[in-house]
């Protein structure tokens, strides 16, 4: 296996779940609605395409500035986040080498160590974060996917 997959390994086996992502100076309404203002091209062509019948591009641009307000208001200084790791099933390598082939031998390993766990999960929002499939359910979930 290689370094940097041990590196990352370690940081989840030690408990190191703290990091730091810095608050965004733009949410993405902010800058659509600077990009618009400043005549973006872009911006024009998307304002035309999104305007509902009826609607005045004045109107549209206060909708774009509600929202750039409600994405402001949900931004939050500290996310806290957990991990959880299961237990490796070494039974499952030959399966997964079949689902993944030509995959490197490095993220076979890693695999075989995350099979189950859940990376990064906001717990005001658990839906987020890296859920990773127990090799077991790997052929629904690409069936699904």
């Amino acid at each position: 296996m290689s370094e940097a997959v041990l590196q990352f390994l370690t940081h989840f086996h030690t408990g190191a779940g703290c990091f730091h992502i810095p608050t965004p100076s733009e949410t993405p309404y902010e800058q659509m609605v600077r990009d618009y203002q400043a005549g973006s091209p872009r911006l024009l062509k998307t304002m035309k395409l999104v305007l509902l019948p009826g609607s005045t591009e004045s109107q549209e641009l206060e909708r774009w500035k509600d929202r750039a307000k409600a994405e402001r208001a949900r931004l939050r200084r500290q996310v806290r986040v957990h991990h959880t790791l299961n237990q490796v099933r070494r039974s499952s390598e030959a399966k997964l080498e079949a689902l993944a082939r030509g995959t490197s031998k490095d993220f076979i390993a890693l695999y075989l160590q995350l099979q189950s766990a859940q990376l990064y999960v906001d717990e005001m929002q658990p839906e987020g974060g890296l859920h990773f499939y127990p090799i077991a359910q790997m052929p629904q979930a690409l069936e699904d996917v």
